[in-house]
């Protein structure tokens, strides 16, 4: 099973694309594309399902098309429609240096050995980055 832990939120399928079964997948982190791994997380009814992708292609710097193995129809890939797409914090260690998204970081916890927790980074503000 795989846990909250172990995985980073990186985007979102919106909506099927076309009659073979793509998802329209908009992304904060094109991580996906820059390491070794052949699957992406979908968080469907509060359990993390990996799901393999077939192909894929950019359409712009924050959207791709999105073909996952078994969602062969338009049908099948509406089940998929506003479904929460994450990456497996594992892979993502293994992009070199510098090649990390900022949201990487999102859900990492400050603790103080006297304070304790301190918080947690919910969200990073990149727009004067």
């Amino acid at each position: 099973m795989i846990k909250k832990e172990e995985v980073y939120k990186i985007g979102l399928f919106n909506k099927p694309h076309g009659i073979h079964g793509e998802l329209q997948f908009t992304f904060t982190d094109d991580i996906f594309d820059r390491v070794d791994c052949d699957y992406l997380i979908c968080l469907l009814d509060g359990i993390f399902v990996p799901f393999f992708i077939e192909e894929y292609r950019f359409r712009s710097d924050s959207t791709a098309l999105v073909k996952l193995e078994g969602v062969d129809s338009a049908e099948r890939a509406r089940m998929f429609t506003n479904i929460e797409v994450y990456f497996p914090v594992k892979h993502a260690e293994e992009a070199e240096d510098g090649e990390l998204s900022w949201n990487f970081f999102i859900g990492f916890q400050m603790e103080d050995i006297h304070h304790g927790l301190l918080g947690e980074v919910i969200d990073v503000d990149t727009t004067t980055v």
